[in-house]
């Protein structure tokens, strides 16, 4: 209770005793009476002055909860208030500040119902503007690089031991949405004079060409409610290694409500590692999760890892969601 409080509970409690005192006084020299004036002042004038003493302060309080009030400081120390309020609400509707209540379980549900709309509607509309909603903390992205048909068995660059790769996978992006994770695929999608191929001088045979049935995700991987995709290695001037070339996937990954960036896929030493590398260079914390990622050359694993080392990149030997 502040000074200006305290000093007005006393006096209500001095006017209280006041008019309980001069009902007391009103009786005993007023009104008639019969026996002892002793006696009268007992049984009547005493009673009245309770009811008097305990009515006024409760009357007080009634008209002020209502906003009747006896002083107009407590007005104004109350619109001050309401001012201070609103303008927290202002902040809290413009993102300035990120605190909000914590939601029922329900209220959680129909949140999580609407992220996944606007998820859905990102990719459906295909305009490059990805909206991160946000979960009142930053959130974890989960970068899924060339899951792809041709990177499998049967495909035009297969790469070892992939197929073993899928369930692992699936397992972190079913964990990692549950803790609130952004699931982005980061894919190959080459136009057929890309310079990485041979025919045009490259290293590699053609593979991933747009719109082709070796570019699509291989049918097993986990795809959730909310994602986003990303095509790269669109340009045939440029080596195609990094998802970034994609500036869509470069405004996403700076978006102030994603935290840290976690990356898995194929191949560990190419494109893997090229990822990040750039996510780090865009100013966030990077890891690769060492159980998620396959080599082209799977000899050369434990040489591969030490490049990320190199680049200062964390390893995480299993997916940091629970």
């Amino acid at each position: 209770m502040d000074e200006h409080s305290k000093k007005l509970s006393w006096l209500v409690a001095l006017l209280s005793s006041a008019m309980a005192a001069l009902s007391v006084l009103v009786y005993v020299f007023w009104r008639p009476f019969e026996g002892t004036r002793f006696g009268e002042l007992i049984l009547h004038a005493i009673p009245e002055a309770l009811v008097v003493f305990c009515t006024f302060p409760v009357v007080y309080f009634a008209f002020t909860s209502r906003g009747i009030y006896l002083h107009e400081s407590q007005k104004v120390n109350l619109d001050e208030l309401a001012k201070a309020v609103a303008s927290q609400v202002a902040d809290l509707n413009s993102g300035s500040i990120s605190y909000a209540p914590t939601p029922s379980p329900e209220h959680m549900k129909r949140i999580e119902a609407e992220v996944a709309k606007i998820g859905a509607a990102a990719v459906a509309n295909n305009s490059g503007k990805h909206v991160v909603p946000h979960l009142g903390r930053k959130r974890d992205m989960l970068i899924v690089v060339d899951v792809q048909k041709d990177f499998f068995d049967g495909g035009k660059l297969p790469v070892v031991d992939t197929l073993s790769l899928l369930p692992l996978i699936n397992d972190a992006i079913e964990k990692a949405e549950k803790e609130g994770a952004l699931i982005v695929y980061a894919q190959d999608w080459h136009p057929p004079n890309h310079k990485s191929f041979k025919s045009e001088g490259g290293a590699w045979p053609p593979h991933c060409l747009e719109g082709s049935d070796g570019a699509k995700l291989h049918p097993d991987l986990k795809i959730p409610s909310s994602y986003e995709t990303f095509h790269f290695g669109t340009d045939p001037s440029k080596e195609g290694y990094s998802p970034f070339e994609n500036n869509d996937l470069v405004q996403l990954v700076c978006d102030e409500n994603i935290g840290d960036v976690f990356v898995c896929g194929i191949a560990t030493e190419y494109c893997v590692l090229a990822t990040c590398i750039e996510a780090k260079r865009l100013g966030k914390t990077t890891a690769i999760i060492e159980t998620l990622v396959r080599s082209a050359e799977p000899e050369k694993q434990a040489e591969s890892l030490g490049l990320f080392d190199q680049h200062r990149i964390h390893r995480y030997k299993e997916s940091p969601w629970a």
